[in-house]
């Protein structure tokens, strides 16, 4: 409430502090009232520094240069539709003057919203970087456990994408802090040589790797999409079992009430962690899935930064793990920088490969003189994707530098109850083998 809001019956002042108010060093509240909220958090991050750990400062009035200090929010909204739909193109425009952290009260801070609203809300929100439910006082209350089992489901499920997308709003972040470039962009941000884009303001890109296009109307069975890039750009629609769509302009996507299209580029590498938490803080320690969406040459290109989380280490002591990955002729490899020096990053667990290639049933990966072979591939959904397990005891350390290859298969791996029955009786066997040992049989 720094705008500052003050609650008077005297309307003059517009609920504000009197414009002849005089503040330290005998300044005018008239003078200083559009910045009051910029210096108020400016001053409480300069506090706060004196600790050992990050700050989190949210605001409301902000001014131009408040990315330094605060994440924003959008203010108090109402539950509509209309609001739901303006939150995008307010947060995108903060987002172009410098302010990335911004969100918008999910659900609608006044009124109360129905089922379906509330569902699409939670479904949008996910995808700005500021991500809260929010409500006033004077109206029910709605957390989504208080809502019917089947609401609950939908809003757990988007929940879990959000977690296990942490590790690109944190790469995304980083580099934030380091160029200025915005986290989420409009289309015309990467397109501008699409005359569409400058129109198009209800559609989301989270860097320049996924596409997030919301639901922002009542009983919508087919969104309609506007995917750049041209024919030779491959979107994937994470949203339907990664279903190939193509830069071809505007098109029809079909969805329900569980689902929102939400697209990654080909050519692009996301990290993420699948693992289901209940907070990031516990995500921290999961392993990662590495999901690689090749372009239609078959290559792509992605990053992961990780930290403690907590402390300044990463700026003072550069405590930080920074990798660059390549995915080239079905080889990935990855370039860590070496001037990070943080030892304590989780592991890799899982590839996934997008539109792979057919026949591979193994994965080696070599690190210096360290070589880890895996039989744990598996194509799913109609071989749209290839996923390789590492598993939790040969995952692989992304500190150091690595190579993973792909050999053929000596079985039907594009089968994956083949390949399940295959694994399967490995897994069995081995049970015997140590149950055996144990009980001296």
């Amino acid at each position: 409430m720094n705008e500052p809001t003050v609650f008077n019956k005297n309307e003059s002042f517009e609920m504000t502090l009197p414009p002849d108010l005089i503040h330290h060093n005998g300044i005018a509240h008239r003078k200083v009232h559009n910045i009051y909220g910029f210096y108020q958090t400016m001053a409480t991050l300069e506090g706060l520094l004196y600790g050992k750990t990050r700050p989190f400062i949210l605001t409301r009035s902000h001014f131009a240069g408040s990315q330094r200090y605060a994440a924003v929010w959008t203010g108090e909204n109402y539950a509509s539709w209309e609001h739901l739909r303006i939150s995008l193109p307010m947060c995108l425009s903060e987002a172009l003057a410098g302010i990335s952290f911004c969100g918008a009260d999910v659900g609608g801070f006044n009124g109360i919203p129905d089922d379906e609203l509330y569902i699409r809300w939670y479904q949008a929100g996910a995808w700005l970087p500021f991500y809260r439910g929010s409500y006033a006082f004077n109206v029910p209350q709605r957390e989504p456990i208080l809502y019917p089992e089947s609401i609950q489901d939908k809003i757990r499920s988007i929940l879990r994408l959000r977690y296990a997308h942490t590790p690109l709003w944190y790469l995304l972040f980083r580099q934030h802090e380091k160029t200025g470039e915005p986290v989420i962009r409009p289309l015309i941000y990467h397109y501008p040589g699409e005359t569409e884009t400058l129109h198009i303001d209800d559609e989301i890109l989270i860097g320049p790797n996924v596409l997030a296009v919301p639901v922002l109307e009542p009983g919508v069975r087919n969104r309609r999409v506007y995917l750049p890039g041209g024919q030779a750009q491959i979107w994937y629609n994470i949203d339907d079992n990664y279903k190939i769509y193509y830069g071809s302009g505007y098109q029809m996507v079909p969805v329900n009430l569980d689902s929102t299209p939400v697209f990654y580029r080909g050519g692009s590498i996301i990290p993420r962690k699948n693992t289901q938490s209940n907070s990031a803080t516990v995500l921290r320690w999961d392993y990662y899935t590495i999901y690689i969406s090749p372009d239609s040459n078959g290559d792509a290109r992605g990053s992961l930064y990780d930290d403690d989380y907590k402390t300044h280490d990463y700026k003072d002591y550069n405590q930080y793990t920074y990798v660059d990955f390549t995915f080239s002729k079905n080889v990935l490899t990855s370039k860590v920088d070496k001037a990070g020096l943080y030892k304590d990053s989780a592991k890799i667990e899982r590839l996934v490969i997008l539109n792979p290639p057919k026949g591979l049933g193994e994965a080696k990966c070599t690190s210096g003189k360290e070589v880890v072979t895996t039989k744990e591939v598996v194509y799913l959904y109609e071989e749209r994707i290839l996923e390789i397990t590492f598993g939790y005891f040969s995952a692989i350390n992304i500190e150091k530098e690595f190579k993973v290859e792909f050999g053929k298969s000596d079985t039907d791996s594009s089968n994956p109850a083949a390949n399940f029955r295959l694994t399967t009786s490995i897994k069995v066997f081995l049970f015997v083998i140590i149950s055996r040992i144990v009980i001296g049989v």
